[in-house]
């Protein structure tokens, strides 16, 4: 996949086309990563999944974002977090969830 020679990726991280972000380089997605057809990040600050870095997005391990997902800047997510096609995330969400909604809201729990 092309993809990952643009962008830091672990093997298993996957993105689905069509993808669209500002630069690129300040994009770092770890372990067990998705994201699914249409999604866009504003990376002008650095946006990591599952990594060590200083950011100001922060995104768990095995995180799923549906079609159309807005993540806005600041926010950070937890593991095992499903964020439903169009959910907009504007504040910190905590692990073990499935949100859906503008802005979103919990639907229910992952156990």
């Amino acid at each position: 996949m092309i993809i990952k020679s643009l962008f830091y990726m672990t093997e298993d991280a996957w993105i689905e086309s069509p993808f669209y972000c500002d630069y690129g380089y300040n994009i770092l997605f770890g372990k067990g990563f998705y994201i699914n057809h249409g999604c866009t990040l504003l990376d002008v600050g650095k946006i990591t999944s599952g990594l060590e870095f200083a950011k100001p997005i922060s995104v768990g391990n095995h995180v799923w974002f549906g079609a159309n997902v807005t993540i806005c800047p600041s926010v950070t997510m937890g593991d095992n977090v499903v964020i439903g096609a169009g959910g907009v995330v504007t504040k910190n969400r905590p692990s073990n969830t499935v949100r859906v909604g503008s802005p979103v809201k919990v639907i229910r729990e992952n156990k």
